[in-house]
């Protein structure tokens, strides 16, 4: 079994398509970052660094932050969604790390200083706006000459996917893109996309291109069609044993507890619904 704690964020989003494409069991723990709930002491002591996604994987003991490491992770322990062979294999590892590097930081930017703080610096405005329109035209090249990223679907399209999905909060239009919107509209179409969306439950839409058209699971009334697996528990408690390690090692017992407590410290602040998928 997998933890996740996450937000209905890009890479957020990221992991629970992999879980839902890899089909591995999971629970899901929402950090409702709008309020902060990243920086309490409970949800640090996982991640220092105080950022989504976390995984606990409850066989091995491991707990992993950082979005791409945790991909690479996922595909190493199902054996999927990685190329087997080693070119091809390197080549979805670049195009995830182009996206770690590139892509993802410098479409956060952009929508930062030409979205949610429009016109706060026009400089970085402009700076941030162009190096995203060229990151799009070297996407589009590239899918050019293949269906996917490293010719067969991948972690890497998994990676770049959720923030291509920012495309209207960034005002950029995919019909400047063919290559892009066609493979963003084919990626879309895939039943665990649309569930991964879904996680933590959420009505936010999908944004499609005009021409393209996507199942009945899309509208915020059909959410629970897009998660048909999911189950709901009540808030959790403060009891520090209501998730026990697999690993009962002082380290493990120790993010065990803080686990516990990421649900425990404050009801009104903790969304501490927890959604299983088997």
């Amino acid at each position: 079994m997998i933890d996740l704690y996450t937000w209905y964020t890009s890479n957020g989003r990221k992991v629970s398509i992999a879980l839902e494409e890899l089909g591995l069991p999971y629970r899901v723990h929402p950090i409702d970052i709008r309020r902060g709930v990243q920086h309490e002491a409970a949800f640090r002591a996982l991640n220092a660094n105080a950022k989504i996604p976390v995984i606990i994987d409850r066989e091995t003991g491991v707990v992993l932050s950082e979005s791409g490491a945790i991909l690479l992770y996922l595909a190493d322990k199902a054996g999927s969604l990685m190329p087997a062979e080693p070119s091809a294999r390197w080549k979805a590892t670049e195009w995830l790390m182009w996206q770690m590097g590139g892509l993802g930081p410098v479409l956060g930017q952009h929508l930062h200083f030409n979205h949610y703080r429009r016109g706060v610096s026009p400089y970085a405005g402009d700076r941030f706006g162009d190096e995203a329109a060229r990151l799009f035209t070297v996407l589009d090249a590239r899918l050019a000459d293949e269906p996917f990223l490293a010719g067969e679907y991948s972690m890497a399209d998994i990676a770049v996917w959720p923030w291509i999905a920012r495309y209207p909060r960034a005002g950029i239009d995919l019909g400047d893109y063919p290559n892009v919107e066609h493979w963003y509209t084919g990626v879309a179409k895939r039943p665990a996309v649309q569930r991964g969306w879904r996680v933590p439950r959420n009505a936010e839409e999908m944004p499609m291109p005009q021409a393209a058209s996507l199942p009945s699971v899309l509208g915020p009334s059909a959410m629970m069609r897009a998660t048909p697996r999911a189950t709901e528990t009540t808030r959790a408690t403060a009891h520090p044993t209501a998730h026990p390690t697999a690993h009962p090692t002082a380290q493990a017992t120790a993010q065990a507890t803080a686990q516990a407590t990421v649900h425990a410290t404050d009801t009104t602040r903790v969304t501490a619904t927890t959604e299983v998928r088997a």
